[in-house]
């Protein structure tokens, strides 16, 4: 940008009008460079003419004619009203502002040159500027952003307040008197209409400029214009009282003239109100608030631009505006032949679009200004520039950048943040979860930056970005919306895309533990990569990352190379707010909504507590705010319905709870489902896309209704298709949630151990000493039943419980077989028993006695065997416990397998030895009665001797003795 010296006219427009000669000699010679008027200013070079004056570039000579400074040096008509001059001299000194041109010297100096000598001519010398107005910055660059273009009009308004306490207006406040100076300094120029406040137009003209008839000439078809105020249908003109119906000269600027200067009703500051939004508007748009057509450009007719003004009149009067909160035109192509990127500039905030549409009102009092106010309003703006969101209080969810100026209680955190930022490309806030880090980055660091640099730095814009399942197209997602070429773009690329529009790009990379909770290396590649790069960015880039992440997760993302090792000088600890905050975090957000809050106090102290507990209580408290707000009473929230909400858990809890029972049954399931999917582990929330869930779901119509119910809630937020919980306190804060996790937890641990349990039994070739008991079998129905188990691991499970199942039903089948033969041996001996009553009582009672003794002891041998079964069952249910045991178990099984089998053959073994001893009695009865079988060992021994105690001692039967004295 070249040096344009100018100077701050006090009765020249900035847009200079040359004369034409038929104005009068008087005026037509210019003054010779090179003269020292007053003796102390030496005209150098002539930068400005115009109808009224000169203006020059002057050396301030000391009285040995030294060069001390050069000033601006206008020097008016010998015509003008001295007094008039005189009065706005002394004014325009008396102002002191940084935004006000200071007036250095006013006087008189006596005309020789080509004049009648001795005639005096004021002069005033001010400041010399360097730079260039912001007209010409808007001809040259198109629609300039909108925080650039506050920044400059609160200095323009903290100036204006200066000249209204003092009881001036400007009256032709518009960018081509905005001087904006290399050091980014705001000039307010030409006071040449100003005004006493309550002056009307006619009257009180500070500098004395007589009126011209008349349209200005081409040259001046912007700059400030006089126009006839005529009566008719098209200029609906109210006139003052005391005055002809007469066309009338009014000198303004059309489009930022108030409807009351055109009406010629008294000026107030209001009417620089009025032409201040009416600058914001045309500077961050490139069109006037009006909705009347573009102006003409320097080429149009006299009578195209008479009709435009005529039109811009009738808009001004009727207070018709366009909708300028809703965008605007593309920015035009660069001149020098330069192509410039075209692309539509952003609309108005809706603070700033409200206030000014606020200011152009119609009526003067409708505009709210007071003298030494015009300030005051605009820093409402620029604090919240999107405004006060409705419900002020927002619960669980997230502050984003739309949310600018509602951050209470983190001043200290964002200034220090901020600060840091400027000098170095990243900075990754870590805190605990829920300590308001994705706030304090979105609505709190990157606002703050973007303000810093509004005036002279680059146009910050906010670019979130949440990792999810996958990183990568996550960002190129982010990166596309701020210009589709960028897709794909490095972080360098973006860097240069963004210094080559004047823009700088704030990524906020949003729960960074996603990379390794979520994401996997085969989707997290790029991203990486990009935030590596970024890291080694110079401090210059217009590019900055700001990163939240848990603290617990630390350890992961620093284990991610490169990344992790250019990560470490950029971790930033984040707490939750001090305590000292509490009661603006609770009242402001009410009080800008225009609500009072009754017993402040007490809420306040219940929300400190809550605070105080720590583990990252900060969104439960958000969420309790927000369910007070929806028990305001008119213009009023008190304690009392604060305390009947039950405090801060009680309100999470309660809200959770009523969304769920409203649900039917079917919708419950489905709700239940969801959440457990959502949730992960119970401790880090999950990102899973609406489709994927509806996929798993068993009536898609209920799942519609439960997750629509939860995302209407806030318990819920569902964002590009993707849907997760809102924060992790609610697994713990909702007890219903909370005990679904525990089952869910307990039901996979069961699901792990009989996965483990089958694929060892498989890998071991299926024994049937590996299978599970009853409890297990039980255990795997209900968790199959539920879904615990998929594809190869379900029906692994299931072959394992069915050869379980046929396993016990072969040893039922077997001990009922022993069981029926050791009845049929009995049965058998008792008969042979039954036939020898009559000769052997005695013998057989005692071989009853035997028989029944022997019975006992093969139902005691059965019943051992039970009982060492139920033993081996009980020993396998131990074996959940652990693989180890289980193996301890399966070895006492066998052995009392084992067991079991031995004691089966001795049972068998009695029951041979109780049917020899049948038999031997059958022989002996034969004996005795004369029936001894020739060749028969016992006959012979019993023949031989009858008597014989040794005989009688060596045949045994149990262990009794068999023989004459048995009886």
């Amino acid at each position: 940008m070249a040096p344009v010296p100018v100077y701050a006219s006090t009765g020249v427009s900035h847009a200079l009008q040359r004369n034409s000669p038929e104005e009068g000699d008087a005026r037509a010679a210019p003054l010779a460079l090179g003269t020292v008027l007053d003796g102390r200013f030496k005209l150098v070079e002539a930068i400005g003419r115009g109808g009224f004056g000169e203006v020059f570039r002057a050396d301030e000579l000391l009285p040995d004619g030294t060069a001390i400074r050069q000033v601006a040096l206008k020097v008016l008509s010998p015509e003008s009203d001295l007094a008039a001059w005189s009065e706005e001299a002394k004014l325009l000194a008396s102002f002191s502002h940084p935004s006000l041109v200071t007036v250095l010297a006013a006087g008189l100096v006596m005309l020789r040159e080509a004049r009648a000598e001795g005639v005096p001519a004021p002069f005033v010398a001010m400041e010399l500027l360097d730079g260039e107005t912001l007209g010409a910055v808007l001809a040259r660059e198109g629609p300039l952003p909108w925080r650039r273009v506050l920044a400059w009009a609160r200095d323009v308004a903290a100036a204006l307040d200066v000249i209204h306490l003092r009881g001036v207006v400007h009256l032709d406040l518009k960018p081509t008197n905005l001087f904006l100076t290399r050091g980014g300094a705001i000039k307010v120029l030409d006071f040449g209409i100003a005004r006493r406040a309550g002056a009307t137009v006619g009257a009180g003209v500070i500098s004395g400029i007589p009126a011209r008839d008349g349209p200005p000439s081409d040259d001046d078809s912007l700059g400030t214009a006089e126009f006839l105020a005529e009566r008719g249908p098209s200029a609906p003109i109210t006139p003052v009282s005391g005055q002809s119906p007469r066309a009338r000269s009014i000198v303004g600027t059309p489009g930022y003239m108030a409807p009351e200067v055109i009406e010629e009703r008294p000026a107030t500051p209001a009417a620089d109100a009025y032409a201040l939004a009416a600058c914001i508007v045309y500077l961050a748009s490139g069109r006037l608030p009006q909705d009347v057509a573009p102006a003409p450009g320097k080429g149009a007719t006299h009578a195209e631009r008479r009709a435009w003004w005529d039109e811009v009149r009738h808009a001004t009067s009727v207070g018709r505006l366009r909708d300028f909160e809703g965008g605007a035109e593309p920015r035009p192509e660069r001149h020098e032949g330069h192509a410039r990127h075209e692309a539509p500039h952003e609309a108005l905030p809706r603070a700033i679009a409200a206030l000014c549409r606020r200011l152009l009102s119609l009526e003067p009092t409708a505009r709210g200004v007071i003298p030494g106010g015009l300030r005051a309003l605009l820093d409402g703006a620029w604090e919240r520039p999107f405004g006060v969101p409705d419900p002020p209080y927002l619960g669980l969810a997230a502050f984003g950048p739309a949310l600018e100026g509602m951050l209470f209680g983190r001043d200290d955190d964002v200034t220090r943040l901020a600060r840091e930022l400027g000098d170095q490309v990243i900075l990754i806030l870590q805190g605990v979860s829920g300590s308001g880090k994705s706030s304090l980055a979105m609505a709190g660091v990157v606002p703050a930056l973007a303000r810093r640099d509004a005036a002279s730095g680059p146009d910050w814009r906010a670019v979130v970005v949440r990792p999810g399942v996958d990183p990568e197209a996550a960002l190129e997602r982010a990166l596309a919306a701020v210009a589709p070429e960028l897709g794909r773009a490095t972080a360098a690329e973006a860097a240069a895309f963004a210094r080559e529009r004047g823009l700088g790009l704030a990524f906020v990379f949003d729960q960074l533990e996603e990379l390794v909770t979520q994401a996997g290396p085969e989707t997290r590649g790029r991203f990486v990569e990009f935030m590596a790069d970024a890291a080694l960015l110079p401090r210059e880039a217009p590019l900055r990352v700001v990163g939240t992440l848990r603290e617990d997760f630390t350890t992961g993302i620093l284990g991610i190379e490169p990344l992790g090792e250019r990560l470490r000088d950029a971790l930033r600890f984040v707490g939750p707010p001090t305590m000292a905050a509490v009661r603006a975090i609770v009242a402001h957000p009410a009080e800008l909504a225009g609500v009072r809050v009754e017993g402040l106090g007490e809420v306040a102290s219940d929300v400190e507590r809550e605070l105080r507990a720590g583990d990252g209580r900060l969104p439960l408290v958000a969420l309790a705010l927000a369910a007070w707000w929806r028990t305001r009473a008119g213009d009023t929230l008190s304690a009392a319905a604060y305390r009947e909400l039950g405090g801060v858990r009680a309100i999470c809890a309660d809200l959770a709870d009523g969304v769920f029972t409203r649900l039917d049954e079917v919708a419950q399931g489905e709700a239940r489902a969801a959440l457990l999917e959502l949730s992960s582990d119970g401790k880090t929330r999950r990102s899973l896309r609406r489709s994927a869930l509806r996929e798993r779901a068993k009536d898609e119509a209920a799942f519609e209704r439960a997750l629509d119910a939860f995302v209407a809630a806030g318990l819920l937020i569902e964002a590009g298709g993707a849907v997760e919980v809102v924060h992790e306190f609610l697994f713990t804060a909702w007890d219903r949630l909370d005990g679904w996790l525990a089952d869910a937890r307990a039901s996979r641990r069961l699901a792990a151990a009989l996965r483990e349990g089958a694929r060892t039994w498989n890998e071991l070739g299926r024994p049937t000493t590996r299978l599970p008991g009853d409890s297990e079998v039980a255990l795997a129905g209900l968790v199959l039943a539920e879904g615990g188990l998929e594809g190869e691991d379900a029906e692994l499970v299931h072959e394992w419980t069915r050869a379980e199942r046929r396993r016990a039903m072969a040893s039922r089948v077997r001990a009922a077989a022993v069981a029926t033969s050791v009845l049929a041996v009995l049965l058998i001996g008792l008969g042979a028993w039954g036939r020898m009553v009559s000769h052997e009582q005695a013998r057989v009672d005692l071989s009853k006695r035997d028989a029944v003794a022997a019975t006992e002891r093969a139902r005691e041998n059965e019943e051992r065997a039970q009982k060492a079964l139920l033993a081996a069952k009980e020993a396998q249910e131990e074996a959940e416990k652990s693989r180890h045991e289980r193996e301890r178990a399966g070895e006492m099984a066998r052995r009392q397998q084992a067991e079991f089998e031995r004691l089966l053959r001795e049972a068998e073994s009695e029951t041979q030895k109780a049917r020899v001893r049948c038999g031997v009695l059958e022989r002996r009865e034969r004996i005795q009665g004369g029936g001894c079988p020739p060749g028969d060992p016992l006959c012979a021994t019993v023949n031989e001797e009858p008597n014989a105690p040794g005989v009688v001692r060596s045949q045994r039967i149990g262990s009794e003795a068999v023989g004459p004295d048995s009886k």
